[in-house]
């Protein structure tokens, strides 16, 4: 499946890259401090399909490290023009580098082969769940 639309047919501005409503404060609020329920301030989140970046700029607002994987170009280049670190994939990352990987509504866009990659890596740069909207879909643990 081609994603080059995709942005425009979402209705995603350029100019709104990372900004987020009152619903998705709460939404993620409540989602991430089920998997972190210290402190948020200083944890790092690796976002697979970042999208319009409102995780982004809430993890930003609250003083997450946040750092984004996406596959649409203009996405990307939309996050790297707003001050985000974005990479291509988890197997950049060095093991246990992260607090969270978070997925929201991305899991279905996903071939299955991949998604299980996905998992097997999100395990090993981070051993709390990998999550798509309340419910972990894959409960990922590093190798050991």
């Amino acid at each position: 499946m081609s994603y080059e639309a995709y942005a425009n047919w979402k209705g995603w501005d350029a100019a709104e890259f990372g900004q987020f409503n009152r619903g998705e404060d709460v939404f993620y609020n409540t989602e991430v401090k089920a998997y972190l329920p210290s402190a948020l301030s200083g944890s790092t989140v690796i976002e697979i399909g970042f999208g319009n970046g409102s995780f982004l700029g809430w993890g930003r607002k609250n003083g997450l490290t946040v750092i984004g994987i996406e596959i649409q170009p203009v996405l990307r280049e939309r996050a790297e023009q707003s001050g985000f670190p974005v990479i291509d994939d988890l197997r950049l990352l060095e093991p246990l580098s992260a607090d969270i990987v978070a997925a929201f509504d991305v899991f279905e866009h996903i071939p299955y082969d991949s998604l299980q990659e996905m998992c097997r890596q999100a395990g090993r740069v981070s051993d709390r769940p990998l999550s798509q909207r309340r419910q972990p879909i894959c409960v990922a643990r590093p190798e050991r």
